[in-house]
């Protein structure tokens, strides 16, 4: 016959749940870093751009996180895949002036 002792079997389960709650807790931490420091790195990529003039770009990347997801993203601005990626060649016409 086998004996099974359960009597610590509850305090068993409550450090399971605490160490499922630690590891989330890290990984959030984690994920929260990356994504700060993400943004901080594209920023920093756009200031050493020459073509950049105002700072719009830089001050529209932001980071928003929702729980374990991590989200940054450049508020739409219509010009900046431009910028990341680059154009083909084009004409530029001046609109309001000679040029």
């Amino acid at each position: 016959m086998i004996k099974i002792d359960t009597s610590e079997l509850d305090k068993f389960t409550i450090e399971i749940s605490n160490l499922s709650d630690k590891t989330e807790e890290n990984v959030k931490k984690v994920l929260k870093n990356s994504a700060f420091n993400i943004e901080a790195n594209a920023k920093k990529n756009l200031s050493s751009n020459k073509s950049v003039v105002t700072g719009h770009l830089s001050r529209g990347i932001a980071t928003d996180i929702k729980g374990l997801e991590a989200t940054i993203h450049t508020s739409n601005i219509k010009y900046a895949p431009m910028v990341e990626y680059g154009t083909k060649a084009h004409i530029i016409k001046a609109k309001n002036k000679k040029a």
